[in-house]
């Protein structure tokens, strides 16, 4: 079973969002991909992870939560 990040999800976050909207966003993100990535080994391609990813200014904050939670980005 692979890890599509970008699989149900909104892939943006509104502008008009506030910043407490955004970070339930985020924080709902992190833990649905935690809750797929149980397994181990689990690798996602930088290029998958940020297309899931709607919000450029927090690319690599969220890369590195990705990699926090025992996901290996690879390029």
């Amino acid at each position: 079973m692979g890890l599509n990040p970008a699989e149900g999800t909104d892939k943006s976050i509104s502008k008009g969002a506030t910043m407490e909207e955004t970070l339930q966003e985020i924080a709902h993100q992190l833990t649905r991909i935690a809750d797929q990535g149980e397994q181990a080994g689990m690798q996602i391609s930088r290029g998958d992870a940020l297309e899931a990813w709607g919000l450029r200014i927090y690319e690599e904050d969220f890369l590195n939560a990705l990699t926090r939670l025992g996901i290996e980005v690879t390029d």
